[in-house]
Protein backbone atom coordinates (compact mmCIF):
# COMPACT_ATOMS: atom_id res chain seq x y z
CA UNK A 1 0.00 0.00 0.00
CA UNK A 2 2.00 3.20 -1.18
CA UNK A 3 1.05 6.10 0.17
CA UNK A 4 2.24 8.32 -2.91
CA UNK A 5 0.20 11.45 -3.25
CA UNK A 6 -0.99 12.15 -7.35
CA UNK A 7 0.92 14.64 -8.82
CA UNK A 8 -0.25 17.91 -9.35
CA UNK A 9 0.22 19.82 -12.65
CA UNK A 10 2.65 22.52 -12.33
CA UNK A 11 1.29 26.33 -12.09
CA UNK A 12 1.35 28.05 -14.82
CA UNK A 13 3.26 31.46 -14.50
CA UNK A 14 4.59 31.85 -18.22
CA UNK A 15 2.63 34.30 -20.57
CA UNK A 16 1.93 33.22 -24.22
CA UNK A 17 4.61 35.27 -25.33
CA UNK A 18 6.86 33.53 -22.42
CA UNK A 19 5.81 29.90 -23.79
CA UNK A 20 6.84 31.11 -27.36
CA UNK A 21 10.36 32.77 -26.53
CA UNK A 22 11.20 30.18 -23.34
CA UNK A 23 12.78 27.59 -25.99
CA UNK A 24 15.23 30.05 -27.39
CA UNK A 25 16.29 31.24 -23.80
CA UNK A 26 16.66 27.39 -22.87
CA UNK A 27 19.02 26.87 -25.50
CA UNK A 28 20.91 30.22 -24.88
CA UNK A 29 21.50 29.98 -20.79
CA UNK A 30 22.97 27.25 -19.21
CA UNK A 31 21.94 26.50 -15.84
CA UNK A 32 24.54 28.95 -14.01
CA UNK A 33 23.31 31.78 -16.17
CA UNK A 34 19.65 30.88 -14.68
CA UNK A 35 21.10 31.27 -11.53
CA UNK A 36 22.65 34.37 -12.08
CA UNK A 37 19.53 35.83 -13.28
CA UNK A 38 18.09 34.48 -10.19
CA UNK A 39 20.20 36.17 -7.84
CA UNK A 40 20.26 39.46 -10.06
CA UNK A 41 16.58 39.54 -9.49
CA UNK A 42 16.96 38.84 -5.61
CA UNK A 43 19.50 41.68 -5.49
CA UNK A 44 16.95 43.85 -7.43
CA UNK A 45 13.97 42.91 -5.46
CA UNK A 46 16.09 43.39 -1.98
CA UNK A 47 17.25 46.87 -3.33
CA UNK A 48 13.41 47.69 -3.84
CA UNK A 49 12.90 47.17 -0.54
CA UNK A 50 15.79 49.13 1.27
CA UNK A 51 15.02 51.85 -1.07
CA UNK A 52 11.14 51.78 -0.21
CA UNK A 53 12.53 52.13 3.30
CA UNK A 54 13.99 55.01 2.48
CA UNK A 55 11.64 56.69 1.37
CA UNK A 56 9.32 55.96 4.01
CA UNK A 57 12.17 57.42 6.39
CA UNK A 58 12.54 60.26 4.49
CA UNK A 59 8.46 61.11 4.80
CA UNK A 60 8.96 60.83 8.47
CA UNK A 61 11.58 63.00 8.64
CA UNK A 62 9.81 65.21 6.52
CA UNK A 63 6.70 65.15 8.47
CA UNK A 64 9.19 65.89 11.89
CA UNK A 65 10.37 68.57 9.89
CA UNK A 66 6.82 70.55 8.69
CA UNK A 67 5.94 69.64 12.76
CA UNK A 68 8.63 71.96 14.66
CA UNK A 69 8.16 74.50 11.20
CA UNK A 70 4.50 74.87 12.31
CA UNK A 71 5.33 75.38 16.33
CA UNK A 72 8.07 78.05 15.24
CA UNK A 73 5.46 79.55 12.93
CA UNK A 74 2.63 79.33 15.69
CA UNK A 75 5.54 80.64 18.43
CA UNK A 76 5.96 83.82 16.10
CA UNK A 77 2.65 84.51 15.26
CA UNK A 78 1.77 84.51 19.65
CA UNK A 79 4.87 86.86 20.36
CA UNK A 80 4.40 89.23 17.34
CA UNK A 81 0.56 89.64 18.11
CA UNK A 82 1.63 90.34 21.61
CA UNK A 83 4.47 93.11 21.05
CA UNK A 84 2.64 94.43 18.36
CA UNK A 85 -0.48 94.43 20.28
CA UNK A 86 1.67 96.20 23.22
CA UNK A 87 3.20 98.55 21.24
CA UNK A 88 0.10 99.90 19.60
CA UNK A 89 -1.71 100.25 22.47
CA UNK A 90 1.55 102.54 24.13
CA UNK A 91 1.54 104.33 21.00
CA UNK A 92 -2.38 105.17 20.79
CA UNK A 93 -1.44 106.38 24.55
CA UNK A 94 1.17 108.62 23.05
CA UNK A 95 -0.89 109.75 20.28
CA UNK A 96 -3.61 110.55 22.02
CA UNK A 97 -1.43 112.66 24.64
CA UNK A 98 0.12 114.56 21.40
CA UNK A 99 -3.14 115.66 20.08
CA UNK A 100 -4.64 116.61 23.53
CA UNK A 101 -1.31 118.76 23.78
CA UNK A 102 -1.66 120.19 20.41
CA UNK A 103 -4.96 121.23 21.45
CA UNK A 104 -4.26 122.75 24.56
CA UNK A 105 -0.61 124.18 23.50
CA UNK A 106 1.07 122.47 26.28
CA UNK A 107 4.71 122.26 24.94
CA UNK A 108 5.65 120.32 27.91
CA UNK A 109 2.92 117.37 27.43
CA UNK A 110 3.92 117.45 23.72
CA UNK A 111 7.64 117.30 23.98
CA UNK A 112 6.82 114.31 26.10
CA UNK A 113 4.69 112.71 23.91
CA UNK A 114 6.52 112.96 20.56
CA UNK A 115 9.45 111.45 22.88
CA UNK A 116 7.57 108.76 23.89
CA UNK A 117 6.68 108.14 19.86
CA UNK A 118 10.38 108.13 19.11
CA UNK A 119 11.54 105.96 22.55
CA UNK A 120 8.88 102.94 21.28
CA UNK A 121 9.63 103.56 17.82
CA UNK A 122 13.65 102.96 18.31
CA UNK A 123 13.06 100.07 20.32
CA UNK A 124 13.05 96.75 18.72
CA UNK A 125 10.32 94.59 18.68
CA UNK A 126 12.63 91.78 18.42
CA UNK A 127 14.71 92.33 21.65
CA UNK A 128 12.48 90.07 23.26
CA UNK A 129 12.38 87.40 21.12
CA UNK A 130 15.05 84.90 22.26
CA UNK A 131 13.77 85.14 25.77
CA UNK A 132 10.02 84.84 24.64
CA UNK A 133 11.37 81.74 22.86
CA UNK A 134 12.90 80.16 25.61
CA UNK A 135 10.49 80.60 27.86
CA UNK A 136 7.84 79.48 25.47
CA UNK A 137 10.00 75.83 25.22
CA UNK A 138 10.12 75.78 28.81
CA UNK A 139 6.25 76.19 29.66
CA UNK A 140 7.01 79.78 30.77
CA UNK A 141 5.13 82.64 30.56
CA UNK A 142 7.16 86.13 30.63
CA UNK A 143 5.93 89.43 30.23
CA UNK A 144 6.86 91.72 26.89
Amino acid sequence: MSSRKPKKPPVEILTDAGKKILPEVNDALGPSDVLDVLRMWQECKRDCEAEKTKREEIRAKRDVAVAAIDAQRELLQSFFAARFSERKHVLDGFFGLMHHAVESKDNAQLDTALKGILGVLEDSPLKDLDAFRVARSEGKTIEI
